[in-house]
C-alpha cells in the first residue's frame, strides 16, 4: 500500500500488514499514521446527471401530442373507411373502405401500444 507524509509530502509504500499502526517517514523520520485502505482513484468517466424535469416534460408533451395525432388520423381512417364501406357495398369502393378500416384499426392499435409504451 502507499501513504503520503503529511509533514514532509514525500510518497513510500508499506507492506499491507502495517495498514493502520503509526510509522516513521522514510524520509523525515516524523510520525505517520499509515492508512488502514489503499486510496480510491477517481473515476475515469464522469457520472451522467439525469435529465431536468423541464427537459422531460417537453420531450413527453411532444411526444403526446404525436401520439393524438395519429389517434386522430387513426378515427378518421375508421370513419371515412366505414362510411365507403356503407356507400360502396359489395362493389370496389366497399372493398377499398374495408383496406382503409383495417388500416385506420392497425394504426389506432399501434398508436394505444405506443402511448403506453411511452407514458407508461
Amino acid at each position: 500500500m502507499n501513504a503520503t507524509c503529511p509533514h514532509c509530502s514525500v510518497d513510500f509504500s508499506f507492506p499491507d500488514p502495517y495498514a493502520g499502526r503509526e510509522s516513521k517517514c522514510p524520509h523525515c523520520q516524523q510520525p505517520v499514521t499509515l492508512p488502514r485502505f489503499a486510496p480510491v482513484a477517481p473515476l475515469a468517466t464522469p457520472i451522467q446527471t439525469a435529465p431536468q424535469p423541464q427537459q422531460v416534460h417537453v420531450v413527453i408533451e411532444l411526444t403526446s401530442k404525436k401520439l393524438k395525432m395519429q389517434k386522430l388520423i387513426s378515427i378518421f381512417l375508421l370513419i371515412g373507411g366505414l362510411a365507403l364501406m356503407w356507400v360502396g357495398s359489395l362493389s370496389e369502393v366497399g372493398l377499398v373502405g374495408v383496406v382503409i378500416t383495417v388500416a385506420g384499426a392497425l394504426l389506432g392499435i399501434a398508436t394505444q401500444v405506443s402511448t403506453w409504451w411511452n407514458h407508461g
